[in-house]
């Protein structure tokens, strides 16, 4: 396994403060790609930010107070199999017909 490093996302605002809200898992729990993972606070606004892999969550560097674009936050335990928020796999069916999941 490897480790994937969670970063504030470019949330497409001139704010120079964002504030860490919180985690919305524990270190050790399982998270699926695109699952809900943290909160950020940006101009008056809560932003929920979601999981770009699914793995466990394995280390916290951050916890509270500002953050920046791109700082990182921790890290996620990859899964061996894991794929990216968003993206399908194709299964070709013996019938020849085939399957997205």
């Amino acid at each position: 396994m490897s480790k994937i490093p969670i970063y504030v996302p470019d949330l497409g605002i001139a704010s120079e403060e964002i504030k860490f809200g919180a985690w919305l898992l524990e270190p050790g729990q399982p998270v699926r790609a695109g699952e809900d993972l943290f909160e950020i606070e940006a101009d008056k606004a809560t932003v929920v930010c979601e999981a770009e892999a699914s793995g466990v969550l394995a280390e916290l560097t951050v916890e509270q107070g500002v953050v920046h674009q791109g700082d990182l936050l921790g890290y996620l335990e990859a899964e061996e199999n894991a794929r990216p928020a968003g993206e399908e796999t194709l299964t070709l069916l013996p019938d020849g017909s085939s399957r997205s999941s």
